[in-house]
């Protein structure tokens, strides 16, 4: 290592070594420590000083890959060269649509299901939409059953992301159910035993990837068929923002479909 010079910018910079050797500095190694007392500053003087030796060296070495395939980059740490920049018309990552669960294929799943403990769980993730971990973490203490069956809910603790929120008591709610809260059984055992039912009632041969989030789904799309508010929907699902919301409309066109009709007849 060659001290090269030192150079003052007030008090901030006091001092900084790097190689003898320019390219020991660019072919991503470890940069030389720069001391200084405020960040901002130290890390734009390094930035500055480096970029011409950069710019200098890697025109030299790539002339023909400067402008369109390669970007040089700097990192408070490290000098990255050679990042692929993405060109125009390369691939792009498939967003396929959630696979949902029909109102009469989760009744078939229910018929299908040997035991009631499973049935429970399927009934919590396809009515109410909840999370096959909020389900298995549901205890008695957080359903309210009153009188007035629009006045029962579930409360749900600590969801995803550590939020609560509050959604209804599904509709075919017994009052037997109560005894299989907390679940007698985890995750795995209600993802075997969904996978078991899809493939007694048939649904598996119609949708092969179908799995136990696939009830949540079912509750979203029920709840955009029945035009439900999208707000109100993405409370009840616990969705941080309404676009992730907005996914379930592309499940139910039936009203695009029916305003299309509407106007151009068939």
């Amino acid at each position: 290592m060659g001290r090269l010079g030192c150079r003052t910018v007030g008090t901030m910079v006091t001092r900084w070594r790097i190689g003898s050797n320019p390219t020991v500095c660019i072919t991503g190694k470890m940069c030389p420590v720069i001391r200084y007392k405020g960040f901002n500053r130290g890390y734009g003087v390094m930035t500055a000083f480096y970029r011409c030796r950069l710019r200098s060296w890697f025109n030299s070495r790539y002339p023909h890959k400067t402008r369109r395939h390669y970007t040089p980059t700097l990192y408070p740490h490290f000098i990255v060269m050679a990042r692929r920049v993405k060109k125009k018309g390369s691939k792009v990552k498939a967003k396929p649509l959630p696979l949902e669960i029909s109102r009469q294929e989760y009744i078939d799943l229910l018929y299908a299901c040997k035991h009631l403990r499973h049935r429970v769980g399927i009934m919590l993730g396809w009515e109410p939409g909840l999370r096959i971990s909020e389900i298995c973490a549901l205890e008695k203490k957080d359903i309210h059953i009153a009188p007035n069956p629009k006045d029962s809910f579930i409360r749900v603790n600590c969801g995803k992301n550590s939020k609560d929120r509050i959604v209804p008591l599904p509709v075919s709610w017994q009052k037997h159910h109560i005894n299989y809260i907390p679940l007698p059984c985890k995750q795995r055992a209600l993802q075997k035993a969904i996978i078991a039912a899809a493939e007694i009632s048939g649904l598996k041969d119609k949708k092969p990837k179908v799995h136990f989030h696939s009830t949540r789904h079912g509750f979203a799309t029920e709840c955009i068929r029945k035009k439900m508010n999208i707000n109100h929907v993405q409370k009840l699902m616990g969705h941080e923002d309404v676009q992730t919301t907005s996914i379930y409309i592309n499940l139910a066109p039936q009203e695009a479909l029916d305003d299309y009709y509407e106007r151009f007849g068939r």
